[in-house]
């Protein structure tokens, strides 16, 4: 909310203190709809739980003093926000504020890569439009990976078909009834 201001949505999980009557209270009346999902469920929410793992590497490799890992959010926030992503070529700091905030490998970067002179908005205008587009790329590559071995099967009404029970769960049966 600092940085940002309040979301339109907040996919969570379903512990007990954020589905409390209160919690749903408060977010409903910022006009915030809050969505819940099993807990360390990937699919449901992948791109958070991935980078989840990530922050936790990064704390892994950086912290010394198990006592102290939290004062070293802030630097690994500060990174994560500072590298290009691979499919959109931009970094998050890029893609929000239209530029790197200054440092000193921003300041090398910046150099490397031309800018207009028309000042911040048209370079934000130019940098969102590129990754926009590197990132549409990026899902086109993806789906004609995932598409390539796809075999669409042809079944008219009236062809009969064979159903593995393997992975259905069977009411009644003592080990969740994945076999009859």
């Amino acid at each position: 909310v600092r940085n940002h201001g309040l979301p339109h949505t907040i996919l969570h999980d379903l512990d007990p203190r954020f589905v409390a009557k209160v919690w749903k209270t408060v977010w409903e009346m910022m006009g915030t709809h809050l969505y819940y999902t099993p807990s360390y469920h990937p699919i449901s929410n992948s791109a958070n739980e991935r980078s989840h793992q990530v922050i936790e590497d990064a704390l892994r490799a950086y912290v010394t003093d198990l006592k102290e890992w939290d004062e070293h959010i802030p630097a690994i926030e500060f990174t994560m926000n500072n590298h290009q992503n691979i499919d959109t070529g931009r970094t998050p700091f890029e893609l929000d504020a239209g530029q790197h905030p200054l440092n000193p490998a921003t300041v090398l970067m910046q150099q490397q890569e031309p800018f207009s002179n028309m000042g911040v908005l048209h370079n934000w205008k130019l940098v969102q439009s590129n990754a926009l587009q590197k990132y549409i790329e990026a899902q086109e590559r993806r789906l004609k990976r995932i598409n390539q071995n796809r075999v669409v099967p042809d079944f008219k009404i009236g062809d009969s078909v064979l159903l593995s029970s393997q992975n259905i769960k069977w009411p009644g049966s003592q080990d969740g009834g994945s076999h009859l």
